[in-house]
Order: structure tokens, then sequence, then C-alpha cells
């Protein structure tokens, strides 16, 4: 193991490598300078330095934004309770959308009524944005089809869920 000699702004911690205090300072220093330029190509509405053009921000006003907030936060509740009630037993599977609300709270905010909305596993965020109840996504993912019915959510169709099982018996498995 490598010792710092004396006098060294370095120190060991333990049966560890050598920690050395000037090198973890330079390193919070440098991360505070600024955005840093990440190899590959320069994403949409950004430039070379990494900052984003303003004349591509979307032109949203404070209600728009207030009303994405707050779906994105239902969503993202809605989700955590669903787990408790899942691995407690009191709900069956469902497709979590956490980490995925402001991409589709973001789509149906562009929406207009005459869209339709077809959503996938996780899309709770988007069907609760476009009218369908609390208690009809949890009726849905209990396994009752009256939580497919949401006359509050027009052009809104029920999940598309593509569940695949395998089952062999015994005797299929066999070759004659």
């Amino acid at each position: 193991m490598a010792r710092p000699h004396p006098g060294s702004p370095c120190e060991t911690a333990g049966p560890g490598p050598v920690r050395c205090r000037r090198v973890a300072q330079k390193r919070s220093a440098d991360a505070l300078k600024g955005p840093r330029r990440v190899p590959g190509p320069v994403p949409p509405g950004s430039r070379e330095d990494g900052t984003l053009d303003q004349a591509l921000e979307p032109q949203l006003g404070r209600d728009d934004l207030v009303k994405l907030y707050r779906a994105m936060l239902f969503s993202r509740a809605a989700d955590d309770r669903q787990l408790k009630l899942q691995r407690q037993g009191r709900m069956g599977t469902f497709g979590p959308s956490t980490g995925q609300e402001a991409v589709v709270c973001g789509s149906v905010l562009a929406m207009t009524p005459e869209d339709w909305f077809v959503g996938a596993f996780p899309r709770a965020g988007g069907r609760l944005m476009r009218g369908v109840k609390l208690s009809e996504e949890y009726l849905f993912w209990n396994g009752f089809e009256e939580g497919s019915v949401t006359p509050d959510a027009p052009r809104t169709l029920p999940n598309a869920v593509i569940v695949a099982r395998s089952s062999r018996t015994r005797s299929a498995s066999r070759t004659p």
C-alpha cells in the first residue's frame, strides 16, 4: 500500500488506497465550473457548450406547468400506492411508470380533445390526465372489467396489456 510522504496533503484511510484531498477538491471545483462537453452528437435544443437554446424551449404558461407538475406528482403517488398494494397481495400485476411521468404527462398535455389516447403498461399518468379516475385504474389492475369503462375520459382506450404465458403439460413436452 502506498503511503504519502511526510508533509503531503494526502492521507490514507485505513487499508484502502491513498486518498488525496487536493485531487478531491480539484474534481469538485471542476464539476462546479459548468457544463462539460459530452462526446457524441449534440442533443436537439442544446448548443455545443451544453446550454439550452431558448428559442427551442416550449412556450408553456404557468398554468400548464403547474398542471403538468401536479399530474406527474399524482402519477408518482398513485404508482407508489399501487406498488405497496401489490406487494401486500391486495392488487395484481401492474406496470409502474416511475421515472416516466414527464414523458407521458407531457405528451398528454400536448394532445387535443379530438386525439385518441392508447396507453400500455406504464401510462397511468396520461390516463389520469385524460380524466380516468384513480378508482377505475385500481379496478383495472385488480382484474375487474369495470376498470376499462371510462365515461369521463372520452377517446381514451383501455390499457393495452399483452402478457404471454407458456404452459406445457408433461405429455405435451414428450416426443412421440
